[in-house]
């Protein structure tokens, strides 16, 4: 079995975005061993593509690894590496605290009688061609079904650590935590009610700056949930 972790330089998890070593280890006769490593950068204040593109080369370096145990980060990360097929843990503490744990938690699962799976809908924030700054996200198809990712955890940290002109929300309706969340983020919407859908367009107010709002850890879109 192979399970990765990504580590600062003291040997304990650090989150994608602030970057470290990942480590590839392999079960071998009952003892963790380290079979190759990688950097992974941070991004910093670069673009969701350049994010996508990082994500995606870390994917394919994995190869047959699925598993990649991280610091706890938010949610858009996860539906990244997800989307090219990597399973993203929020652990903390070194490998020792929390390779066994994960690797125990999948044979036993493995010993389960097989479920039917459940197509997760994917959702995407994309930038519009040609229109630098400006996004799309269509949660028509994913609102409110089963295994999917809620708004709360794709669009939060797209809102709260990234500069943009105008994300352009298409929902089956307007998520409630948008009135409370927005002003917080110093952020303005309009809405326009289509034939079936409704369309939001977001603004950053005049002024906004990245640094004087909250960056949402993962554990904390949980204090939305009764928003949603």
């Amino acid at each position: 079995m192979l399970l990765a972790a990504l580590l600062n330089a003291d040997g304990q998890a650090v989150t994608p975005a602030t970057g470290g070593t990942v480590h590839v280890f392999e079960d071998v006769d009952g003892y963790w061993t380290v079979v190759r490593t990688t950097e992974f950068t941070s991004i910093g204040d670069g673009s969701m593509d350049e994010l996508r593109h990082r994500v995606e080369e870390l994917c394919h370096w994995l190869s047959d690894c699925t598993v990649l145990a991280a610091g706890v980060t938010n949610g858009y990360y996860r539906v990244t590496f997800a989307s090219f097929g990597v399973t993203l843990w929020p652990v903390r503490g070194t490998p020792e605290q929390f390779v066994d744990l994960i690797a125990n938690a999948y044979r036993q699962a493995a010993t389960q009688p097989e479920q039917p799976a459940v197509e997760e809908p994917a959702i995407q924030i994309n930038e519009l061609p040609a229109r630098p700054g400006h996004f799309r996200v269509d949660l028509r198809n994913a609102m409110g079904k089963p295994g999917a990712h809620t708004s709360k955890e794709v669009l939060l940290p797209f809102l709260a650590e990234n500069n943009f002109r105008q994300l352009e929300v298409l929902c089956d309706h307007v998520p409630k935590w948008f009135a409370r969340v927005l002003p917080e983020f110093q952020l303005t919407s309009k809405e326009q009610n289509r034939d079936d859908y409704v369309q939001v367009s977001i603004y950053p107010l005049k002024g906004r700056a990245i640094s004087s709002r909250p960056t949402f850890d993962f554990q904390d879109l949980t204090c939305y949930t009764a928003l949603s």
